[in-house]
């Protein structure tokens, strides 16, 4: 699952991960410079914040 975000949060969303205990196990750079950071939610289901851009149809 993904959820979009801008580019702007995408540092806020990092450290609220962090402050939550979440560790964050995957970072991405795209190769257009857009972004992803993958944690886990409570159930072990990979989520993926990413910036716009990321996808074709996104």
């Amino acid at each position: 699952m993904a959820f979009a975000i801008q580019m702007s949060e995408l540092q806020e969303w990092k450290q609220r991960l962090i402050d939550h205990g979440v560790p964050v196990i995957s970072q991405v750079q795209w190769p257009l410079g857009e972004k992803s950071i993958y944690f886990h939610d409570p159930d072990q289901h990979v989520i993926e914040l990413a910036t716009s851009g990321v996808w074709e149809t996104y």
